[in-house]
C-alpha cells in the first residue's frame, strides 16, 4: 500500500481531471463502493456515512476526494482502508 508522510495514499486507475462530469462520476463511483462496503449516509448530512461493521459503529466523513474514519478499533480501519484501496 502506498504511502505518504501524513497517512495513506491511494493510486486512482482512471484520470477524471478535465472531463466535464468528473465531479459527479467521482462522486458516483465513491457511493457504490462505500454502499457494497455497507456504509449509509446520515439523514441530517449526506457527506457524513455510518456503517456498522462486526458489531462496530464507524463514521466515515466524505469531502470531495477526501475520506475520515472514526472507529476505535485500529484493526477494523486497516481492514476497512484495505477494502477501499482494493476498489
Amino acid at each position: 500500500m502506498p504511502t505518504h508522510s501524513t497517512g495513506y495514499a491511494m493510486c486512482i486507475k482512471h484520470a477524471l481531471q478535465g472531463h466535464l462530469e468528473s465531479s459527479h462520476l467521482w462522486e458516483k463511483h465513491v457511493v457504490a463502493v462505500l454502499q457494497k462496503l455497507g456504509f449509509l449516509p446520515t439523514k441530517h448530512e449526506p457527506c457524513l456515512y455510518h456503517a456498522i461493521i462486526d458489531g462496530c459503529h464507524i463514521l466515515l466523513l466524505l469531502q470531495v476526494d477526501d475520506f475520515q474514519l472514526q472507529q476505535k478499533a485500529h484493526n477494523l480501519l486497516c481492514t476497512l482502508l484495505r477494502k477501499l484501496i482494493q476498489r
